[in-house]
């Protein structure tokens, strides 16, 4: 692959990063009165007074443990309201809004066939809209996941459906979306996956077409 800095997946789903709250106060948990191991209903004999660790080494404990946590970005995914504008511009809208409240991380998800005609040429007006939506990522200093889905659930975005999954024609149109993806995007990308929950389009095929699937996503993902 000639760019390096993606990561492709070959998601089940796509996962993206969420924070749940149901509004209670968080349980507060205390350090233990004895040390593990040593049973409290019973007596403590001579055996077991013996000198204490030094106050350093209960420090240099402690400290290990509050060491600090890795940061988290929260992500909000951008929902276009019903409204005049054209979808590309409430779809940009929405995504300008989620930065404006908080949002560091946005997921983006776009179909094959949403790229890519029946003659397997490039929908450069689809290409332009993707990229004004990238362009909002890296200028918010965000990150992105972005999603090519291959399928969708259960359902094929292939752009011809004379397209064999396991034929040379379909690797190529696959690559040829891949690398003019990839050309749009900068440092802000982070994940790049090709399907959105596959394995329910697995299940729904036919079991004599399941490995020539299963192949051309494997020859994608090698790409």
């Amino acid at each position: 692959m000639r760019d390096s800095r993606s990561t492709f997946l070959l998601a089940v789903g796509v996962t993206v990063m969420c924070v749940s709250c149901n509004g209670s106060d968080p349980e507060v948990v205390g350090k233990p009165t004895l040390d593990a191991g040593v049973d409290a209903t019973a007596p403590q004999d001579a055996s077991m007074d013996g000198a204490r660790p030094e106050a350093g080494t209960d420090a240099s404990a402690d400290a290990e443990s509050d060491a600090p946590i890795a940061p988290v970005r929260v992500g909000v995914e951008p929902e276009a309201r019903q409204g005049d504008e054209e979808p590309a511009t409430a779809l940009q809208i929405a995504q300008l809004e989620s930065f404006s409240a908080g949002s560091r991380a946005v997921s983006i998800d776009v179909r094959w066939d949403e790229l890519v005609t029946e003659q397997l040429e490039l929908k450069t007006g689809a290409l332009a809209d993707l990229a004004a939506r990238i362009q909002l990522v890296r200028g918010a200093g965000a990150r992105l996941s972005l999603c090519l889905a291959l399928v969708e659930r259960a359902v094929d975005a292939r752009p011809a459906n004379g397209l064999a999954w396991n034929s040379s024609s379909m690797q190529s149109a696959a690559r040829r979306v891949v690398d003019a993806v990839l050309e749009l995007t900068g440092d802000e990308l982070r994940f790049l996956s090709l399907g959105l929950e596959s394995d329910r389009y697995f299940r729904a095929l036919p079991q004599f077409l399941r490995a020539g699937f299963v192949d051309a996503m494997q020859g994608v993902l090698d790409y």
